[in-house]
């Protein structure tokens, strides 16, 4: 099976989706038969250039962060230009991989549903969506402790390098927990409240030089 794949992280080769991303592909490598194409859409700004990535392909995973309950914006431009591709791929494959720092899945399902009904559109035949929550980090985190999800992520690659389909299974354990209850609701009201949880993204608006309007609001209408 020959296997094109996008990065559509803005933070390229430096994003938490290509860590994911790595051990999928080394599942699918498995089977010494398969091969790929990486491309880094952050890397790729013409039009022509993109629209022939799709048209090459015969299966396409494309892997994105959730950003603002979406998608970064040179995604969804990407998705755009190949509305002239709409009915002429029908065998193509496609199927994606969602990553967020959300800890529940249910924030990525809007973009699931958007993302099964754009392929649709494009006659072409959806694959499924593979979400994860609570990626965020991930790049200083011990092996250990994220290697029992990678490892299903490898799992899910391997099995797609075999068979040729996402594993359902697999899908849904890596989705879990779909909602916050319980304890772990509990534990996340708490860190909210004594704002632990600002602290990773408060360093990151400082480092940024956005820490003094991180509560401005552009989008609000004054009328």
């Amino acid at each position: 099976m020959k296997l094109t794949v996008i990065n559509g992280s803005p933070r390229g080769k430096n994003s938490n989706s290509k860590i994911i991303l790595s051990w999928f592909i080394r599942g699918f490598i498995k089977n010494k038969e398969n091969s790929f194409e990486l491309f880094y859409l952050k890397n790729i700004d013409d039009r022509k250039t993109q629209q022939e990535i799709y048209w090459n392909a015969d299966h396409l995973i494309i892997a994105l962060p959730l950003y603002t309950d979406s998608m970064p914006a040179q995604v969804k431009a990407f998705f755009e230009h190949l509305e002239p591709f709409r009915g002429k791929k029908t065998n193509l494959k496609i199927g994606f991989l969602v990553q967020s720092g959300f800890p529940e899945s249910c924030q990525s399902k809007y973009l699931e549903k958007y993302l099964e009904k754009l392929v649709r559109r494009m006659e072409c035949i959806y694959l499924g969506t593979i979400i994860k929550g609570n990626v965020e980090g991930i790049q200083v985190k011990p092996l250990w402790m994220i290697k029992g999800f990678l490892k299903k992520i490898e799992r899910i690659g391997q099995v797609f390098g075999e068979r040729g389909v996402f594993d359902p299974v697999l899908i849904n354990q890596l989705a879990r927990p779909y909602q916050l209850n319980g304890l772990t609701l509990i534990f996340f009201k708490l860190i909210k409240r004594f704002g632990w949880m600002d602290m990773y993204w408060n360093k990151m608006l400082k480092k940024n030089h956005a820490f003094n309007r991180r509560n401005e609001k552009p989008y609000l209408s004054k009328g």
